[in-house]
C-alpha cells in the first residue's frame, strides 16, 4: 500500500514535469520575465496547467489569475494597490493551502471509503522521509544555485550583491530573537508556562512544540506565493531574489537548530569526539547540504557552464534534479493533511501536551501564538528595516522599499508547516499530529492578520511607487 502511494504521487507529480522547469530558476534572468509579460497566451497556458497542482507553480511565476491581473496593473501604474487586491491576494494563498490540506485529510481513516484510507501513518512517514532526503535537497539546491548564478553573471534588477547578503543576516537575527522570545514564553519559571500556554510545568514536549511555532515562520512558500500575487516584471523578480536569499541561511537554521529546539537531536557527553560528531550531523543534513551545495553551484563558474547553462551538456541533470524538487511542496501538504488525523490503532499514550489541548486549554496557546506571529515578530522585522536604514546599509531608495516589504513581510508569516516533517521523521506521531492541528487552526485564522499586516508593510515600504 505504502509503495503504490508513493509511486501514485510521484507519478503525478512529475508527469508534467516540464512545466515546472522553471519553478526553479524564480529569477533566472530579467529577459525571461519579460518574454513572459509579451506572450500572455503562454503565460495562461502555464497558469491553467499549474492550477491543478496545489500552489507550487505560483511560487516563482508571473501571477496570470484574471481576478488579480486588471486590477493589480491598473493600480500600480498609479503607485498604490486596492485594499480589494490585497484581500484577495492573502486570502487566496490561504485558502489554497487549507483546501489542499482538506483534500488532504480525505485520504485519510476520517475521508470515505472510496477513497481508499491511503494516507494512513505508514504512507505518511514515507513521505516525511522522501522529504527530508530527496524532495527538500533539490528544492534547496536548484533555487539557490539558478539565484545565486543569475546574481554572479547579470546582476538581478537594481540590487547589488551587498544588499543581498543582508537577507541571510536578517533571518539570522529574526530566528535568534525568536528563539529568545520562545525561550521567555516558555520557561517554568513564575508559572508563565501554565499561565500563557495552558501546559503543565513539567511538559516540556509541549513548550518545545510551541517555541518551535515562535521561532519559525513559514518563510518560504507563502511569501513567495504573496509576493507574486502583488507584483510583476522587473520588481517581482528583486522580491523574489530577496526572498530567495533569506532562506540561504533560514533552511540551515530550520533543519539544524529547529531539530535542537524540538529536543529531537541526539547528543551525548560521554565524551567530547562522539559529541563533536554528533554536532556536525546535527548541522550537516539533507537540506542543509542541498543549500551549501546550490550556493557553490551557483558561484563557480565552471559549474555554471556545466550544469545551469541552456545549452550545457549536463543541463538535463539539473532539470531532473528540478523535477524531483517540483515534489516538495504537494508532499509536504499531504504530511501536513495526514498528520492530522491520528490512526485509531494508536497505542502511543498521549502527553501532557495533547491533554491539555482535548480540555480546551489550547485556546491559550492558539492566543499566545496569534500576538508572537502576528504582533511581536512584525515588530522585530519593523526593528530590522529601521537599522538597516538608519546605518546607511541600504542606500538607494528603491532598494531600501524591496527590502523593508520582504522583511516585514517575513515577519508576518504563520508558523512553518515542516515542523510536522521533523516530528515524522522522529517517529514522533503523537507530537505531529498534535502540531499540525495547531497549525491548521492558525493557517484558518491568519488570513486577517496577514492581510492587516501585508497592508502596513506596503504602505510603510511605498515599494508600489516602482511597479511599472
Amino acid at each position: 500500500m505504502q509503495l503504490r502511494t508513493v509511486c501514485a504521487f510521484t507519478f503525478f507529480a512529475f508527469r508534467n514535469g516540464n512545466h515546472y522547469a522553471d519553478a526553479f530558476h524564480p529569477i533566472a534572468n530579467t529577459r525571461t520575465t519579460s518574454h513572459r509579460l509579451n506572450h500572455p497566451s503562454r503565460a495562461k497556458q502555464n497558469f491553467l496547467i499549474g492550477n491543478n497542482y496545489f500552489f507550487l507553480e505560483e511560487q516563482h511565476r508571473i501571477p496570470t489569475s484574471p481576478y488579480l491581473s486588471t486590477k493589480r496593473s491598473t493600480s500600480a501604474l498609479n503607485g498604490v494597490i486596492s485594499p480589494l487586491v490585497v484581500w484577495t491576494a492573502s486570502i487566496t494563498a490561504t485558502s489554497k493551502i487549507l483546501s489542499s490540506i482538506g483534500y488532504s485529510v480525505l485520504h485519510t481513516s476520517i475521508g470515505p471509503k472510496a477513497f481508499g484510507n491511503i494516507l494512513d501513518d505508514d504512507a505518511v512517514k514515507v513521505l516525511s522521509k522522501l522529504i527530508y532526503w530527496i524532495f527538500q535537497p533539490c528544492f534547496l539546491f536548484c533555487t539557490v544555485a539558478s539565484t545565486m548564478n543569475t546574481t554572479y553573471q547579470d546582476g538581478i534588477g537594481g540590487l547589488s550583491h551587498d544588499t543581498l547578503v543582508l537577507m541571510p543576516l536578517a533571518a539570522l537575527i529574526q530566528v535568534g530573537l525568536g528563539s529568545i522570545m520562545a525561550k521567555v514564553l516558555t520557561t517554568k519559571h513564575f508559572s508563565l508556562r501554565s499561565l500563557l500556554l495552558g501546559l503543565d510545568g513539567n511538559d516540556d514536549d509541549g513548550a518545545n512544540d510551541v517555541s518551535m511555532c515562535i521561532t519559525f515562520a513559514n518563510s518560504g512558500p507563502l511569501p513567495l506565493i504573496l509576493s507574486h500575487a502583488l507584483f510583476e516584471g522587473e520588481l517581482l523578480s528583486d522580491v523574489t531574489a530577496c526572498i530567495s536569499f533569506y532562506l540561504l541561511l533560514w533552511s540551515p537554521l530550520f533543519w539544524s537548530f529547529g531539530k535542537a529546539i524540538l529536543g529531537l537531536s541526539k547528543g551525548t557527553h560521554d565524551n567530547n569526539e562522539e559529541s563533536f560528531v554528533n554536532g556536525i550531523k546535527l548541522f550537516l543534513n539533507p537540506p542543509v547540504l542541498g543549500s551549501i551545495s546550490g550556493v557553490a553551484a551557483g558561484s563557480s563558474p565552471l559549474v555554471q557552464s556545466a550544469i545551469l547553462m541552456d545549452d550545457s551538456y549536463f543541463r538535463p541533470f539539473f532539470e531532473i534534479l528540478s523535477n524531483l524538487g517540483s515534489a516538495y511542496l504537494p508532499a509536504a501538504v499531504l504530511v501536513l493533511g495526514g498528520s492530522i488525523v491520528q490512526n485509531k490503532e494508536s497505542t502511543t499514550p498521549k502527553s501532557d501536551w495533547q491533554k491539555s489541548s482535548s480540555s480546551g486549554s489550547q485556546l491559550r496557546t492558539i492566543a499566545t501564538l496569534v500576538v508572537t506571529r502576528f504582533v511581536l515578530s512584525p515588530m522585530i522585522a519593523f526593528a530590522i528595516v529601521k537599522y538597516f536604514c538608519m546605518t546607511n546599509l541600504v542606500e538607494d531608495v528603491r532598494t531600501q522599499a524591496i527590502v523593508a516589504f520582504t522583511l516585514l513581510l517575513e515577519g508576518s508569516m504563520p508558523p512553518a508547516q515542516n515542523s510536522i516533517i521533523l516530528l515524522q521523521l522522529s517517529d514522533k506521531r503523537d507530537r505531529a499530529e498534535n502540531m499540525a492541528k495547531l497549525l491548521s487552526f492558525m493557517y484558518a485564522i491568519s488570513a486577517i492578520p496577514v492581510t492587516v499586516l501585508i497592508s502596513f508593510s506596503l504602505a510603510s515600504s511605498d515599494i508600489m511607487q516602482f511597479q511599472q
